[in-house]
C-alpha cells in the first residue's frame, strides 16, 4: 500500500463517507487496517494543517474582502457562528444529556467556527455541548456548508467516531480552504 493511496483513500471516506469495507475491497485491504491508516492519517492531518497559520494579518484581511462586504462590514475580520452534527444515541445518560439539542431535538456535538470575509476557516473549536450565535452568520453558513458537504458528516455520526469527530471535523475545515471561496469579489456565491 503506497502512502499516496493511503491519502487518498482517507480523503475519499471524508469527502464521499465511503464505508469501510468499500474502502478495503477496492483498495484490496483488511477493514481493520482501513480504520487504523484512517485515523492515522486524519491525526496526522489534524497535527500538520493545524499547524499553518490561518490567520492573517487584519489589514491584508480587510483589503481582500469582497467590495460589497467591505461596504457593508468594513471593520469585521472574522465571522463566528455554531453548526451541529447529528450524533448516535449514546449509551451513557450523561453523555445523552450532554449531547441533546433543544433546537435539533437530537443528540448533536456543536462546534463554533469562525470564517474571513472570503468564507476561509480561520478558527474551529472542538465539538462541545453549546456556543453562541454572531452577527453576520450568512457568511459563517455557507462556510459550514462547504465543510458539510463532505458525505461523512451527512449521515448519523456513530459512537465509534466520536473519540476521532474532532480531528475530522478540523480536518475537513481546513481542507475546505483549499476549494474556491463562498463568496467571489462580485459578493457572488
Amino acid at each position: 500500500m503506497t502512502v499516496q493511496n493511503e491519502l487518498l483513500f482517507t480523503l475519499m471516506k471524508l469527502r464521499t463517507g465511503t464505508k469501510n469495507l468499500d474502502l478495503a475491497e477496492r483498495f484490496n485491504i483488511s477493514n481493520s487496517t482501513v480504520s487504523n491508516k484512517i485515523i492515522t492519517w486524519i491525526n496526522l492531518l489534524y497535527v500538520a494543517l493545524g499547524t499553518l497559520n490561518i490567520w492573517p494579518h487584519r489589514d491584508i484581511i480587510i483589503q481582500k474582502s469582497p467590495k460589497e462586504f467591505q461596504e457593508k462590514y468594513k471593520d469585521t475580520v472574522i465571522i463566528i457562528d455554531a453548526t451541529e452534527l447529528t450524533v448516535q444515541v449514546p449509551s451513557s445518560l450523561q453523555k445523552q444529556s450532554e449531547c441533546y439539542s433543544n433546537y435539533k431535538h437530537h443528540t448533536t456535538l456543536k462546534s463554533l467556527i469562525g470564517v474571513d470575509p472570503m468564507g476561509g476557516v480561520m478558527f474551529v473549536r472542538n465539538f462541545s455541548k453549546g456556543s453562541d450565535v454572531a452577527q453576520h452568520r450568512i457568511h459563517v453558513e455557507r462556510a459550514i456548508g462547504k465543510v458539510k458537504r463532505f458525505r461523512i458528516f451527512q449521515s448519523l455520526i456513530p459512537v465509534s467516531m466520536f473519540g476521532t469527530i474532532n480531528q475530522i471535523w478540523t480536518v475537513a475545515c481546513l481542507i475546505s480552504n483549499f476549494q474556491n471561496p463562498v463568496i467571489s469579489d462580485g459578493g457572488d456565491e
